[in-house]
């Protein structure tokens, strides 16, 4: 008789523990869950669990806290993105006028009657400061691109013509050096 009380207990026992597994694996999964919702969704929602085991409870809360900071990161790394591609517009079209103005003057000094020495010079002001202005245009180029992905509207180039044209903005600085270029380009429009 003993023995049969002993089984019964330990039946008991046993079914308690299955249970307790049961629920702990349903919290895991609910955690799980969460996780997942909560790490791809911008929510604040923490991750709620129908189980009420301290340790389980503990860890989703821990979960919870890391999250929210987690959170907190992402945010602020977006908004350091955009202040940052605001600030690169913005520094890239300040820096358009001026060298739009500059290149006006230049243009003025280059029909003014000077010396070879002076043209030369001025020829190389020219050259350099075209080659910085394109720099800045790309610049502005870039980040006009960047900043409004959602709406671009994008159009073929021709590989091939850019780098002619690439290559022919050095063309007076292969001349100044006394280099001539071997430049081989491909027939095949490349788009």
């Amino acid at each position: 008789m003993l023995w049969k009380i002993m089984v019964f207990f330990l039946l008991v026992i046993i079914f308690a523990l299955l249970l307790k597994i049961f629920y702990m694996r349903k919290a895991i999964r609910e955690i799980k869950r969460g996780f997942s919702e909560k790490l791809y969704t911008d929510t604040n929602t923490p991750i709620m669990l129908s189980s009420h085991d301290k340790l389980v409870s503990s860890l989703a809360n821990d979960i919870n806290v890391e999250l929210k900071e987690l959170q907190k990161q992402k945010h602020r790394y977006i908004q350091g993105d955009k202040e940052l591609k605001n600030a690169i517009t913005n520094i890239s079209h300040d820096l358009r006028t001026p060298l739009t103005t500059i290149c006006g003057y230049l243009s003025l000094l280059d029909k003014e009657e000077k010396s070879e020495h002076i043209a030369r010079q001025l020829s190389i002001i020219k050259n350099r400061t075209f080659a910085l202005k394109q720099l800045v245009e790309e610049l502005f180029r870039y980040t006009t691109i960047i900043s409004d992905t959602e709406n671009s509207v994008y159009t073929e180039t021709v590989i091939n013509n850019v780098l002619e044209d690439c290559i022919s903005s050095y063309y007076a600085i292969f001349k100044e050096k006394g280099i001539t270029p071997n430049i081989n380009l491909c027939e095949q429009k490349i788009v």
